[in-house]
């Protein structure tokens, strides 16, 4: 029997994300999110906002999430930040959220980024409704407890913000469950968020 290692990388394609996959992937993202907090009863939107500021963590994934929530029929203003922004960062996004009916916020490892706790603080003094969403783990809901809404989505690849603004504009329930437990930020013995949280409609 002769073996072949290689394989005829033009019949990749054929094989590897196929649109039978990313149906199956998008099907898999969209059983994840997690609704942490909803205390301002903001989600799911009722009425659809007109303008979005969507800012905060990460450049190609604020992108991807504008474009997601602008195909919902909202005009959106992206506005990415570092990882660490800076205090001119967050006042541009501060001027920017006084004219937005509605801000969503990534974040990514607020324990070890003050700046971003700051930004999202900031966001949230406008007085404006606040999406706050953690996008690699969720342990960032622990800090910042003034933000009302938090979600968790454990990636931040296309699927992931596509099945996060589903859960947005109510297009699926949220029906993703805490694997962990969230400690407090600022008290690691409190647990903020149990393992098995989730909040659904």
């Amino acid at each position: 029997m002769l073996f072949r290692p290689l394989v005829d990388p033009s019949r990749v394609t054929r094989a590897v994300g196929t649109a039978r996959h990313l149906r199956t992937a998008q099907s898999i993202a969209d059983r994840t999110i997690t609704v942490l907090r909803n205390d301002a009863h903001l989600l799911p939107l009722v009425v659809k906002p007109r303008s979005v500021l969507v800012t905060g963590w990460g450049d190609v994934t604020t992108a991807t999430l504008a474009k997601q929530i602008s195909a919902r029929g909202c005009a959106v203003t992206v506005l990415a930040t570092v990882q660490s922004p800076t205090d001119t960062q967050i006042g541009t996004a501060v001027a920017t959220a006084g004219q937005a009916d509605l801000v969503v916020v990534l974040t990514d490892a607020l324990g070890a980024n003050p700046s971003q706790q700051k930004l999202l603080q900031a966001l949230i003094a406008t007085g404006r409704p606040v999406i706050a969403i953690a996008v690699q783990n969720p342990y960032d809901a622990g800090y910042v407890d003034a933000a009302q809404t938090w979600l968790a989505t454990y990636g931040y690849t296309a699927d992931s913000t596509e099945a996060v603004t589903k859960v947005i504009f109510g297009e699926i329930p949220p029906v993703g469950k805490l694997p962990v437990d969230v400690p407090s930020g600022t008290d690691p013995s409190q647990v903020r968020y149990p393992f098995g949280a989730g909040l659904t409609w």
